[in-house]
């Protein structure tokens, strides 16, 4: 049969300018479609396994996988690295104790809608499964950390145990070894002034995939208890801060004062100890051509955790001058 290649030609040239433009068109489409959805970003996120039920995962050699999506700007821009995950749900998790290869595929990252994975790394994990038991363990006491401005910190927390889901045989290790309490997350006090209660979450045990710890959270109450000690200074005599020339001229009344302290028992009791508390009118640069109301001023050694009350707060000052002798007849 022989090819007509001239009927082939005309039908190929045949509305030649509305093909070329399609062509045009499609090319700059799929291009404009690749440009649109050509954004890529990397994500770290954490590996989690459902293992199924009785079984625990005992060793797992990563934790964090480093994703990266592809999608258009404005599905790139939501998405929330703290909201997703590679969740690996092996089909077989025989509790042998035998270590698996388990890859990991796009389909197992969770929360990243509407992009596509196109890189994992690394992409596949190596488990070690065990049969899950679950068992007690005590809450310790919350650790704090800073301090509180004024007083000193009193906390109570409940519930005071928890029950946590994990591989038999490192529970079991656990116990073994003596360690029957978890810790929590460190409360911050430092700066506070008044009592406040916190959530805090439990910590699992160093070293050890637990599948769960019930309660997660215990409240936290702390009590901010304020120790105040008081002591008073009284007669202490009141020291004049004047011009040389003018100052054995100048007379206080009343001479003497009373001073309170109050605050932190440590710093009160450094101040007594000391003797370092001074009572003092400042009449340096003033005219004293008539007697003066002025102001009490205290010097005590520390500056912050101690208040003080003077009495009196006001003096009078005023100058004496000695008067003329004059010779007897």
């Amino acid at each position: 049969m022989q090819i007509k290649w001239k009927t082939i030609w005309s039908k190929i040239c045949l509305n030649w300018g509305l093909k070329v433009l399609a062509l045009v068109l499609g090319t700059l489409t799929f291009y404009g479609i690749r440009w649109a959805t050509g954004n890529e970003k990397e994500f770290t996120i954490p590996v989690a396994v459902d293992a199924g039920e009785g079984i625990a995962v005992l060793a797992q050699n990563v934790e964090f996988v480093t994703v990266t999506a592809r999608g258009t700007l404005d599905d790139m821009l939501k998405l929330d690295s703290s909201q997703m995950r590679a969740l690996i749900q092996p089909r077989e998790g025989d509790p042998d104790g035998l270590p698996r290869k388990v890859v990991i595929g796009p389909r197992d990252i969770e929360g990243a809608p509407n992009v596509s994975i196109v890189k994992i790394e690394p992409n596949d994990v190596i488990l070690t499964f065990d049969r899950e038991i679950e068992t007690t363990f005590l809450v310790a006491t919350p650790t704090t950390k800073g301090r509180p401005l004024i007083g000193r910190i009193e906390l109570e927390y409940s519930p005071s145990s928890v029950k946590v889901a994990g591989p038999k045989r490192r529970l079991e290790e656990l116990k073994r070894s003596g360690l029957d309490s978890l810790q929590t997350e460190a409360v911050n006090v430092d700066g506070r002034v008044e009592s406040f209660s916190r959530r805090v979450a439990i910590l699992p045990p160093e070293g050890t995939l637990v599948s769960k710890i019930e309660p997660s959270e215990i409240t936290v109450k702390i009590k901010i208890v304020r120790d105040i000690a008081t002591s008073r200074f009284e007669d202490l005599p009141i020291m004049v801060i004047a011009d040389k020339q003018v100052q054995e001229q100048l007379v206080v009344e009343p001479a003497a004062a009373t001073v309170t302290l109050e605050g932190q028992p440590a710093l009160v009791a450094s101040a007594v100890s000391n003797q370092q508390v001074r009572v003092f009118v400042d009449c340096a640069g003033l005219d004293f051509s008539e007697a003066r109301d002025l102001d009490l001023r205290v010097y005590i050694p520390v500056q912050e955790g101690v208040t003080y009350r003077v009495e009196p707060e006001r003096v009078t000052v005023r100058v004496i001058t000695s008067p003329n002798l004059e010779d007897s007849p």
